[in-house]
This record gives C-alpha cells, structure tokens and sequence, in this order.
C-alpha cells in the first residue's frame, strides 16, 4: 500500500508533469498546464515533509532538564 504521506511520491508524479511539460512542445497551454501541475505536486511534497517533521516532534518524549 502507497503512503499518502510519503512526500517522495509526490515528487514523482512532479517529475512525471514535467517530463510531460517538456514532451508537449507543440501546445503552449498543454505545456503551461503540466507546469502548473508539476509545481502543485512539488508544493503537495513540502508540505508533507512540514507536516511529517511536526508529527515526528510531538511523538518525541520531552528531553530531561539537566537540574540537580
């Protein structure tokens, strides 16, 4: 089963619209299109790895203070 949380697999479909972007040279706003979907997923990755980061830290136990 995929995470959805899994940040690399956006990337991937990221990597896959810009391939597409650049297969579509005959149609400026096929290609625009695939940009703009590319950049989407790019930012859809960034906020997964936030939000993993945010989740990692609150399932940390809290570090001892160091008083004696």
């Amino acid at each position: 089963m995929i995470d959805r949380r899994d940040p690399a697999r956006y990337r991937e479909e990221a990597a896959r619209f810009r391939e597409l972007a650049a297969a579509a040279d005959d149609s400026r706003e096929l290609r625009d299109s695939y940009l703009a979907l590319s950049i989407q997923f790019e930012r859809l990755a960034q906020l997964l790895e936030r939000g993993n980061a945010l989740r990692a830290d609150k399932t940390e136990p809290p570090k001892a203070s160091k008083r004696a």
